[in-house]
């Protein structure tokens, strides 16, 4: 799984270098944070409210960055 989630955050980091996009790397956050948070709803896929948050915080970080660097 290691292995896997690893490439598949690589290819989302070249495509979005690629098409000049911005990149929050959420399953990049959910993986380092795994071991001691539980971040996922009972189905173990989709997050549960921390990890929404989680998420949400994520992407903010992301825009706010950008909009910082655009001034």
């Amino acid at each position: 799984y290691e292995k896997m989630a690893q490439r598949l955050s690589e290819a989302y980091h070249r495509a979005a270098t690629e098409n000049h996009a911005l990149i929050a790397d959420v399953g990049r956050r959910f993986w380092k944070l795994s071991d001691t948070q539980n971040l996922y709803a009972p189905d173990g896929v989709h997050p549960n409210e921390q990890g929404t948050c989680i998420a949400a915080e994520t992407l903010a970080e992301v825009i706010l960055q950008h909009k910082e660097n655009q001034v």
